[in-house]
């Protein structure tokens, strides 16, 4: 990997410049860069309106991986958990809204509604961001608690999880 593409600006010039997959190729590519790539946070707003579902998703995974520099992202992921088209990769979205943490707090009725999502992967990872967002989540304890009758473990178990952070 050349200099140009192990820098911030680098990744940016091949997002904008480059084809589908190496688009994708560089936002995975900050993503592993961590909060090292917060100035790239409102080019991977935008990417969260993008017409290719592959850079949406991206796009979402890489915002949480910078976690709490990425605050300014809340408003376009909490839009984006209504992304039908991402079907069952909204779990990204609310990954990375938990990655957030409690900055992220202005999502949590949009996470709540998110609990009944149909996908069990989604519920869990819904369950986790009200859990990491915690302090500023009172408001998600009844639908938590509905969600300890989910049907399946995993979910139940993350609910139970968040449950313990939002109360302690």
């Amino acid at each position: 990997m050349g200099a140009k593409r192990s820098t911030v600006s680098g990744l940016v010039q091949e997002i904008a410049s480059g084809d589908h997959e190496t688009r994708i190729w560089a936002i995975y590519h900050l993503g592993e860069m961590g909060s090292r790539a917060k100035a790239a946070v409102p080019l991977l707003v935008a990417l969260l309106c993008d017409p290719h579902k592959l850079i949406r998703y991206h796009a979402a995974c890489t915002l949480g991986a910078i976690g709490p520099q990425a605050k300014a992202a809340v408003p376009a992921l909490i839009a984006a958990l209504g992304d039908a088209e991402l079907g069952a990769g909204v779990f990204q979205v609310a990954w990375a809204l938990g990655k957030i943490g409690p900055d992220a707090r202005a999502a949590v009725p949009a996470l709540i509604a998110a609990l009944h999502h149909e996908d069990l992967t989604v519920r869990c990872h819904v369950a986790e961001a009200l859990g990491s967002i915690a302090c500023d989540a009172n408001e998600a304890v009844p639908a938590l608690i509905t969600t300890l009758e989910d049907p399946y473990a995993i979910v139940r178990d993350a609910a139970q999880s968040a449950l313990q952070a939002i109360t302690q």
